[in-house]
């Protein structure tokens, strides 16, 4: 005979209904408002300063993204909120 506390547990516990990766994706992009992607400020062969990278030329611009040319050739892609104009 079982203990009197396992009597009040149900036998069987629904089971939670799971959807696919794709309809949850769906159902998320229509609770809340797709992400805005802002333009940058900033022009190609525009000089700016990095805390890390140092000294650079944007070389080429996507959204609020910036390819820029470092001294010693190096070329990274940053989002333009972490580089200063120079």
């Amino acid at each position: 005979m079982p203990p009197p506390a396992l009597k009040k547990v149900p036998k069987a516990v629904p089971a939670a209904k799971k959807k696919s990766p794709s309809a949850a994706r769906a159902d998320a992009s229509e609770q809340s408002p797709p992400l805005l992607r802002k333009e940058s400020d900033f022009a190609v062969g525009d000089g700016v300063s990095h805390p890390k990278f140092g000294n650079g030329i944007v070389t080429a611009i996507d959204g609020d993204k910036l390819t820029i040319e470092f001294t010693g050739k190096m070329t990274k892609q940053i989002v333009d909120y972490y580089v200063k104009r120079r």
